[in-house]
């Protein structure tokens, strides 16, 4: 126990020195929440000795460094003296939680002495974040930040920085961190794991090195040891201090070895072997070449840059080995790439990722928080020469159209060769023009490999001998080889093209005989694809030409299958065997036996003439007949016309002729006929006689019926003519242009031409017609030569109303309103149903008018007794909510529900009722004021009336309403009402109307507005109800009055006494006696002279009068006295009774007895208020 007492008093007392040596200036920027350090008491120490380094007795004092300056102190460089280095401390029994600084030491600022000024703390991110104290260096506490499982060591970064009483640091992470700084924090101490276990004996090897890496950090920071590239600056002093702080470190063996380990790596970090380069590519790398001994390949090199041992070269094919600063390399093959990259390398912590910060506000929230180390690696690569090999080069060749090739044994892959160049550095090089490099010879299978092998670089190739069958392949190929390589080719199957030409047998030629065309002409042309026969159609032109691409080598067929008009079908099957190209990449097939026969046929005609009673052969009747295309007899070929000429039989024929459309023209004819008007015959078929019989007959003429509309409707009316004579008749219907051309009718009704028909023409009434007024029927006669016409004009069938309410055009918005429409109607057809339907339109909109929601409609049905005459329609609906609108009435007449007319003009005021818009207006006074005194008032309201219908009853009805409350007036809780019934003269006018009330119970300023509502017929037809209306407002001002009394002496009723104090109570429920909760206090009243009390200001109603305080000396009236103000002005003379004013009687005279009493109750006043607020109140209420 007393050495645990020791410890802790030790620890206390190094506490104490260590912050006494702290510089303010050092601690300026480390103020923050203060950090609990929690002093550890352990039991006794393991009993087993230290290593044989010297340790500082716990009695022993610090004695505080200098204050740390920009640049090391003198003593930075001493050696340590004799007597600093041996003094031996006294032996203790047990080792101390830490060796204290000998106060003649004279540390180094850059010693260890600093280090128990500045101290460096983290924590917690996400609960996987915290700190822990690390006893190691004695009682200095270092920190460590535990992340995901892991301790990192906390380094601080600012030498010289220490906290004040313990509180945070509020440095930002990386602060003032130096490229050396990362380095020594990356290759330095950093498994804390390890320190944790080192805590277990309370001294650890571990804590040594993080001590190391700690001062090497606080150096960095202050500019001793600084390293750009691989140029280390190591100040001179700094082993004399590292060996300073061994000195006083319990491991000062394990500090000196770990400082001369670190220091080693450091001056030899990121440097790679001189042989090797950094890149992973081996660009800055020098390349290795292998050279043939005793069977192996082999090289050594040297590192002069002496890091060789930090790299371990290794790769598969390879024995690689190392002896101090050589390396060997061999191998059994030298490798066929160019070169082989072999990289190494060692990874330390990560010197972009330190150490952590922590920042708390005064609250003691963490403000800044940061992460902890990750690792940094450090690669080195070889490049090793190898030889170029060469590589085996293939080409497959496939065609390009195997549907062409496959299964045709014209074509063949087999024999194709191609040149292979190196390829040349100018552009269009005529490689042709030399002997090629290497060539490929292609199998029957297309394959072909190169007659030698290639090194990688470019080269060209090119077909210079094509195989059976196929197009040489005039491109030049590049291709690059950097190994095995296979090139892929095609070529082009060689194919024919078949051309046929048609000829006309007559002709001999590409001109066609009459009508007839050579284009047109179908034949199919069979060959054989990817081995199966197949046929395609193909078809001539206007020149009788066509033609076939693409074919394969071999037999082809070519047949007609469908022969061109006016020609007979060819049954030749014209056979050709094409098995070689020739020359050419295409075989041009152009036969020259393909003709054609064309149709012939003949014309026969037998003429006749027509007599009363039968028909008779003519004889000498003459035609021209001749191709039609030619465009007259005198421009047709001699093939392609003739001339006939009937016999005594009537009939003529003519000669063949060739396919094609002809005309037959009559030249000649009998005495007093007609000739037969041209006509065409078509000959179309081959050998055959084409018979026509032609008749002189009867003079006919056409009757043409033009029907025109007023609406345009002119197309699909009906029509019939009829012929008087024998009553044939026939009916007829308009086209779209309104018109009708009969057929050709007779014109005589005798054989002679002296009298003619008549024929009846009547346009009929079908659906078609429904909306017009029918004409009248015509007759008429017709003419040789001439077309006769008629026509007829439609009207469309009309209709007009008339709306109006029992006779009127305006009418009050009732609801109920009755609408009768009279519609007149003209060019009706009498005897027919038909039916007039209504709607009423809101003028103003133009839409429907729409009341409840719904159409307002009508209809009636009639059945016309005359073409013009009219029909009423009825509408009924409720117009109470239709002020003012304009009505239409629209109209529309059917029959059989088709629509004929329609009468819907929205501003035609004989369709148009007005529904009035009633409007009131009202001007209220009180006896011709707009602002009167409450009291007993009649309010006179002059209502004003416009657009009323003159001699209808009319009901005005008025309520007054409270403008404050927008409510209505309620005087002794009963509503102002008022109303009057009228039968205006006029449409405008005025109407009175009065509301009396008492307003007297109006307690304060009213402001009340008249709102009227005018009905007839016990609807509502206006309505005047504006609260803000100043024209329907009175102002009625409540009414006030006062009370006085005089206070006198009852035993000197001239005596008036002076001090009294009168309270006012409105007699709420009116009974004259004063109820405590209910009567509410209004005032108390003043004194205006000696004697004399008035109060103002009092409203209407009953009150009560009360002597609250009487006079000094004189006994209180505690009764309480009813009065009332009923006017406005009234000033109420108060007495108790008359003629005695207000009287108080005075107290008896005692003599001084009571002055004992008064001083008595002056001390209970002082002493106790509250008893008496009690006792008053006590007496108060006796006095009720």
């Amino acid at each position: 126990m007393k050495k645990k007492l020791k410890k802790s008093l030790a620890c206390l007392l190094a506490t104490l020195l260590i912050f006494s040596t702290v510089p303010m200036s050092a601690l300026a920027d480390e103020a923050a929440a203060p950090v609990t350090v929690e002093t550890v008491v352990e039991e006794a120490a393991p009993d087993t000795e230290p290593d044989a380094e010297p340790t500082a007795t716990p009695e022993a004092s610090a004695k505080p460094s200098a204050e740390p300056t920009a640049e090391p102190s003198p003593e930075a460089t001493e050696e340590p003296t004799e007597s600093e280095v041996s003094a031996e401390p006294e032996a203790t029994a047990e080792p101390t939680a830490s060796p204290t600084p000998n106060p003649e030491d004279e540390i180094s600022l850059l010693a260890l002495g600093d280090e128990a000024v500045t101290r460096y703390r983290t924590v917690g991110i996400n609960g996987n974040f915290s700190s822990n104290y690390l006893y190691d260096l004695g009682q200095y506490p270092l920190y460590d930040i535990l992340l995901n499982g892991t301790s990192y060591p906390a380094y601080c970064l600012q030498h010289g920085k220490g906290r004040v009483n313990n509180g945070a640091y509020v440095q930002r992470d990386n602060y003032g961190m130096t490229e050396a700084m990362r380095r020594i924090v990356a290759y330095g101490f950093n498994n804390i794991n390890s320190l944790q276990d080192g805590n277990n004996g309370w001294y650890s090897a571990e804590t040594a090195k993080m001590m190391v890496t700690q001062h090497l950090v606080w150096l960095a920071s202050e500019g001793y040891i600084t390293v750009d590239g691989t140029n280390w600056s190591w100040g001179s002093g700094i082993d004399n201090d590292v060996e300073r702080m061994a000195n006083l470190a319990y491991n000062s063996s394990v500090v000196r070895s770990y400082y001369a380990e670190l220091k080693d790596r450091l001056l030899r970090s990121e440097i790679v072997p001189s042989f090797a380069g950094k890149s992973s590519d081996g660009s800055d790398a020098q390349e290795i070449d292998l050279q043939l001994v005793t069977g192996k390949y082999t090289a050594t090199v040297t590192d002069t840059n002496g890091v060789l041992d930090l790299f371990d070269f290794q790769q598969a094919g390879f024995d690689i080995s190392r002896n101090g600063n050589t390396l060997t390399i061999s191998t059994n093959t030298l490798p066929e790439q160019e070169t082989t990259i072999i990289g190494a390398g060692y990874t330390v912590g990560d010197k972009n990722s330190i150490a952590v910060w922590e920042d708390r506000d005064q609250q003691a929230n963490i403000q800044h928080q940061a992460t902890c180390p990750g690792t940094t690696q450090t690669m080195a690569y070889i490049k090793i020469k190898g030889e170029k090999p060469s590589y085996t080069i293939t080409l497959n060749k496939t065609s390009a159209d195997l549907t062409i090739t496959n299964g045709n044994p014209n074509y063949s892959l087999e024999g194709a060769v191609y040149y292979v160049y190196k390829e040349a550095a100018e552009p269009d090089y005529p490689y042709w023009d030399y002997e090629p490099y290497a060539t490929f010879t292609t199998d029957a299978n297309g394959h072909a490999e190169l007659s030698k092998k290639l090194q990688s670089s470019n080269y060209v190739t090119f077909e210079a001998v094509a195989p059976k069958g196929y197009c040489a392949d005039s491109k030049t190929h590049k291709f690059t080889v950097t190994g095995e390589t296979t090139l892929n080719v095609v070529d082009d199957p060689g194919t024919i093209v078949l051309s046929v030409h048609k000829k006309d047998s007559e002709t001999d030629s590409d001109q066609a005989s009459g009508n007839a065309s050579l284009a047109g002409a179908v034949y199919r042309v069979s060959y054989l694809v990817d081995g199966q026969m197949v046929c395609k159609d193909i078809t001539t032109n206007s020149k009788g030409v066509t033609g076939l691409n693409k074919i394969p080598l071999g037999q082809i067929t070519v047949q007609e299958i469908t022969a061109p008009i006016g020609y007979k079908l060819d049954p030749t099957v014209h056979t050709y065997n094409i098995t070689t190209l020739g020359t050419g990449d295409v075989y041009e097939l152009e036969p020259e036996d393909f003709t054609e026969d064309v149709f012939k046929g003949k014309i026969a005609l037998h003429k006749q003439y027509e007599t009363l009673d039968d028909r008779a052969e003519e004889q000498g009747a003459e035609f021209d007949v001749y191709l039609k295309s030619a465009g007259s007899y005198d421009a047709a070929k001699e093939t392609e016309r003739d001339h006939i000429t009937t016999g005594a039989d009537g009939m003529a024929t003519t000669k063949d002729l060739p396919y094609g459309t002809y005309v037959v023209h009559q030249t000649k004819g009998g005495n007093g006929r007609q000739l037969v008007a041209d006509f065409d015959v078509s000959i179309s078929e081959d050998g055959k006689v084409y018979s026509y019989d032609l008749v002189n007959v009867q003079k006919n003429a056409q009757l043409k019926i033009v029907k025109t509309s007023e609406d345009g409707v002119i197309e699909g009316i009906h029509f019939r003519v009829t012929r008087l004579e024998d009553s044939y008749s026939a009916e007829y219907v308009t086209n779209a242009a309104g018109e009708i051309l009969t057929e050709t009718l007779p014109i005589y009704a005798d054989k002679d031409g002296a009298n003619k028909y008549q024929y009846k023409v009547e346009e009929l009434d079908t659906e078609e017609t429904f909306g017009y007024q029918l004409p009248d029927s015509q007759t008429v006669e017709l003419s040789e030569g001439e077309i006769a016409s008629v026509s007829f004009h439609n009207v469309p069938i009309e209709i007009g109303t008339k709306a109006t309410v029992e006779g009127e055009k305006e009418v009050d918005p009732l609801d109920k309103v009755t609408l009768t429409d009279t519609v007149s109607y003209t060019g009706l057809v009498p005897g027919k149903e038909y039916k007039v339907t209504g709607v009423l339109m809101d003028k103003k909109t133009g839409e429907k008018l729409l009341v409840n929601g719904k159409e307002i409609t009508a209809e009636t049905t009639f059945i016309a007794e005359t073409k013009n005459g009219s029909v009423d329609v009825t509408f009924i609906f409720d117009a109470t909510g239709l002020h003012g609108k304009g009505i239409v009435v629209f109209e529309d007449l059917y029959r059989e529900n088709a629509l004929l007319a329609t009468h819907a003009d929205i501003n035609d005021e004989g369709q148009t009722v007005k529904i009035k818009n009633p409007e009131i207006g009202t001007k209220a006074t009180a006896d011709g004021k707009k602002e009167i005194t409450a009291d007993k008032i009649t309010i006179t309201d002059v209502v004003s009336y416009k657009d009323l219908t003159p001699g209808k009853e009319y009901k005005l009805t008025g309520v007054l309403m409270n403008k404050a409350t927008n409510d209505k007036l309620l005087i002794d809780g009963k509503e102002i009402t008022a109303e009057a019934t009228f039968t205006p003269k006029a449409t405008t006018g005025e109407v009175e109307m009065t509301f009396t009330f008492d307003a007297r119970e109006l307690t304060v300023e009213t402001e009340v507005v008249a709102f009227e509502t005018l009905y007839r017929d016990g609807i509502e037809i206006a309505v005047h109800a504006d609260i803000e209306d100043e024209g329907q407002t009175v102002k009625i001002l409540p009414l006030h009055g006062s009370i006085s009394t005089i206070k006198v002496d009852a035993g000197d009723s001239q005596h008036r006494l002076s001090g009294a104090v009168f309270g006012i109570y409105r007699d709420v429920n009116g009974d004259g006696r004063y109820t405590e909760g209910i009567d509410t206090f209004v005032g108390n009243m003043r004194e205006k002279e000696t004697g004399v009390y008035e109060l103002d200001g009092l409203l209407y109603g009953k009150f009560l009068i009360h002597e609250k305080q009487a006079p000094s000396g004189f006994s209180q009236d505690k009764n309480y006295y009813s009065f009332e103000i009923t006017r406005d002005g009234e000033k109420v003379q108060f007495e108790v009774k008359p003629g005695m004013n207000f009287p108080n009687s005075a107290f008896p005279k005692t003599g001084s007895s009571n002055h004992g009493v008064y001083a008595a109750l002056l001390a209970l006043v002082v002493s106790g208020l509250g008893l008496g607020a009690v006792i008053f109140h006590k007496v108060k209420k006796a006095s009720k």
